[in-house]
């Protein structure tokens, strides 16, 4: 009896109705886990890029990035936060990374947002085997405070 009431559902219903009542219908927990794992595919589509309004600041990142897989980075660009993370792994694995993606990168600015005093950007880089994302986080005297390199 079970099985032909999970069958005459709407998913949704049948969703709402293994929550409540039914635990051991297995057609309404395959459409649960369908529901559960469709906000986890919204989120994987790539991020669309926004308007560009710091044209210096994404040139300034570009030159940074640039610094960086030269293996030149100017450490006073860096708090010294930053500096002791990032340019600690600079040689290692940022610069390998961004010399993959071809010098100068291209940038595309998918997101801006202000914490305090802090701006934050994250910018896609197109590389030629995949495409990056990059969070850089400028404090309130322009120095870059975080720079993570992830794969997208």
């Amino acid at each position: 009896m079970r099985s032909s009431i999970c069958r005459r559902l709407s998913p949704l219903a049948a969703t709402v109705l293994l929550a409540a009542t039914l635990p051991a219908c297995g057609v309404a927990r395959e459409q649960a886990t369908a529901a559960q794992a469709a906000p986890a595919l919204a989120s994987a589509r790539p991020a669309k890029p926004i308007p560009d309004e710091e044209p210096a600041v994404t040139q300034e990142v570009a030159e940074l990035l640039g610094q960086l897989a030269d293996g030149r980075p100017q450490r006073n660009r860096f708090t010294e936060k930053a500096a002791a993370s990032v340019l600690a792994e600079a040689d290692q694995n940022l610069a390998p990374r961004l010399r993959e993606c071809g010098i100068p990168v291209t940038l595309e600015l998918l997101a801006r947002t202000v914490d305090g005093e802090d701006r934050q950007y994250r910018y896609r880089l197109r590389c030629r085997a995949q495409p990056l994302l990059l969070d850089i986080v400028y404090n309130k005297a322009a120095r870059v405070n975080r720079l993570q390199l992830l794969p997208e």
